[in-house]
């Protein structure tokens, strides 16, 4: 019997050992009560993409789906308006079950897997036309996904978009290093790994170089301290590893982000602290952080800044650069030649990457990156 601690056990483990992203699929099947769990990849501008079951019976092989069934899937040519990192997105709420059952999708891959006819989409990342998600699927006559269920996956979701992003940003190192360790000193961004304590289990050795340079970051006694942003930083910390009670006195760990300043009160360097489950090794890691030094820029690499610090694309630091200068989002779109629905999907995504909710917040962080 699959519960909340040993799925998200699961989906940790699968992300830093992607041949076992298989086990995650089935406790999430089985938490949820899905028959079959897909991790999907899409491209929204070229109808193009694969889906690879996790869970449940894979009656077409990823190869066959990308080309003859991903530029037809009715539900993603539907429901891209609505697809946005972090979001659960529900097949009935764009296409009808009848319409759905008349597609060659269905005829030929899910019909014979006991007439699947809808979906649950989980996103973990939308970036312009590039979506990947989560898709988990039951058969017609069973009943919709209850409010228990629902809640269940909207609990997952931030675990599912943090997990995601750091697959991303260790994903490059698979045919550079074989074991963990030697990942973690091939990468070049500082990297340290807390215990629950939010002590330093493990670092790597850019960060390593960063504690024993001293100027911004320090260790002493198994902590990381910041020479100017002290407080703030140890909150941080302890927000990931330990987390803060709740309303039903439980404690939550939330992903954290910061931008450290130096002795000038300039931005020096962000740093991204993601929640890891204890579970997740014999080393019992809680949390992960990386730290994005950066130099003050010039104007004309103030995009690439954006880009290091948050995983930016090119056209989502455009976008943020053109409204820090226009103050307006429909004033920068235009200046992007872009139309205000599509500068707001893309405003989305950048508030998800930079940890903010507000265009004015967002512009207080753009400031102290670039300078204000």
């Amino acid at each position: 019997m699959a519960d909340w601690d040993s799925t998200l056990a699961a989906l940790y483990e699968g992300t830093l050992h992607p041949d076992r992203m298989a086990a995650f699929g089935g406790e999430l099947a089985a938490l949820t009560g899905s028959s079959l769990v897909t991790l999907v990849s899409h491209d929204f501008a070229s109808a193009s993409g694969t889906a690879t079951a996790l869970a449940g019976a894979g009656a077409c092989e990823p190869g066959r789906y990308a080309r003859e069934h991903a530029a037809d899937n009715l539900w993603l040519q539907r429901c891209g308006h609505a697809v946005r990192t972090g979001a659960l997105v529900h097949s009935d709420d764009h296409v009808g079950r009848a319409e759905f059952r008349a597609t060659r999708l269905y005829e030929q891959v899910l019909r014979p897997l006991d007439r699947i006819d809808n979906a649950l989409g989980l996103v973990a990342l939308r970036e312009g036309e590039e979506v990947v998600l989560l898709s988990l699927h039951r058969p017609g006559r069973m009943p919709a996904w209850d409010g228990h269920e629902l809640a269940v996956l909207r609990r997952l979701s931030p675990h599912w978009v943090n997990a995601w992003a750091l697959h991303r940003r260790l994903a490059w190192l698979e045919e550079q290093a074989t074991t963990l360790d030697a990942a973690l000193d091939v990468l070049p961004t500082p990297l340290v790994l807390f215990d629950a304590g939010g002590r330093i289990g493990k670092l790597n050795e850019a960060a390593a170089r960063l504690l024993q340079d001293g100027s911004l970051l320090h260790g002493k006694a198994g902590l990381v301290s910041a020479r100017h942003d002290g407080s703030a930083l140890a909150a941080a910390i302890g927000a990931a590893c330990r987390g803060r009670a709740g309303g039903d006195g439980a404690r939550e760990r939330a992903r954290q982000r910061l931008i450290l300043h130096d002795g000038d009160g300039q931005a020096a360097a962000s740093v991204d602290i993601q929640p890891l489950p204890a579970s997740l090794s014999a080393d019992s890691f809680a949390a992960v952080m990386f730290v994005q030094p950066v130099s003050a820029p010039a104007g004309s690499e103030a995009g690439e800044v954006l880009r290091r610090m948050f995983d930016l694309t090119q056209a989502e630091a455009a976008l943020a650069l053109a409204l820090r200068q226009h103050g307006q989002l429909g004033t920068a779109a235009a200046a992007l030649g872009i139309t205000p629905g599509s500068a707001r999907t893309r405003l989305k995504v950048v508030f998800d990457k930079v940890g903010e909710r507000s265009q004015a917040a967002l512009l207080r962080v753009l400031d102290a990156v670039l300078g204000g």
